[in-house]
């Protein structure tokens, strides 16, 4: 029984690190985005 829980709670914890990088990315292409537009106007 343990095993199956300490597997299950990796999984949950890989899934929760990979929302976090994506969303981390998100941030940084809009950041990118803007700055591009403020160099262009």
């Amino acid at each position: 029984v343990n095993g199956t829980v300490q597997d299950s709670r990796r999984k949950y914890l890989c899934a929760c690190n990979a929302t976090a990088v994506d969303t981390l990315r998100v941030i940084s292409r809009q950041k990118d985005q803007l700055l591009k537009r403020r160099n262009l106007a």
